[in-house]
């Protein structure tokens, strides 16, 4: 009996089996050599109701070096703006970027990044944000009250060794009053030499028209 056939059926159904088997260990071999997000905060899907300054992602496995620029971390809101501020920081398998919320609401958190084995990886999750802000209300300032009304009396004072003016009536009184005194002593002998010729000259005049009424007019 021949059974050629059947030993060829058996081998390449054994060879078949093997490359299948080989083919799945290489594609999880693959996959596993992929990194994997592991744990992140905020988590997906939580609610946030603390005050959040920055969001981490931690990995399976380091990100590959030399690709930091590539590592990538957006959150946004329902309009679109991304709140993430600065850079991304990346401290073994972890990433970390800093975050400002400035209202409430649902957000999108994105991310990229390259695996170990050089692939890049990519995911992302929803998170709501609860935190109302926090508004300062500035103190109520009173209107400065306004200044009281000062008087500055200024006296100017009086020299020392100084006589206030005389009045001019007093001065003229006391200048006429000064003159009859300096014509007291000294002048009186002048005055009677003049009243002397006076009378002089008076009685010569008198005699000598006495004298022109007595002489006859010629003939």
């Amino acid at each position: 009996m021949n059974h050629p056939p059947a030993r060829r059926r058996r081998v390449s159904i054994l060879i078949a089996c093997i490359a299948i088997i080989g083919s799945t260990l290489l594609t999880a071999q693959s996959a596993s050599a992929h990194d994997a997000l592991a744990e992140s905060i905020p988590a997906a899907g939580e609610t946030v109701t603390t005050k959040l300054d920055q969001v981490s992602l931690t990995f399976t496995e380091a990100p590959l070096s030399g690709f930091e620029t590539t590592t990538i971390i957006r959150v946004t809101g329902a309009d679109g703006v991304d709140v993430v501020s600065g850079e991304v920081s990346i401290a073994d398998n972890i990433l970390t970027a800093s975050v400002s919320f400035e209202q409430p609401g649902d957000y999108l958190l994105q991310w990229q990044t390259v695996s170990v084995d050089g692939h890049p990886i990519s995911g992302e999750y929803s998170f709501t944000y609860a935190v109302q802000p926090t508004t300062t209300s500035e103190p109520e300032t009173s209107p400065a009250p306004a200044p009281a009304a000062t008087i500055q009396v200024t006296v100017t004072p009086k020299p020392e060794g100084t006589e206030p003016a005389p009045s001019t009536s007093g001065s003229a009184a006391v200048g006429a009053g000064s003159a009859a005194a300096d014509a007291g002593p000294g002048a009186a002998p002048i005055i009677a030499l003049g009243v002397l010729g006076a009378g002089i000259v008076v009685a010569g005049a008198y005699f000598a028209v006495r004298r022109f009424r007595k002489t006859p007019p010629p003939a």
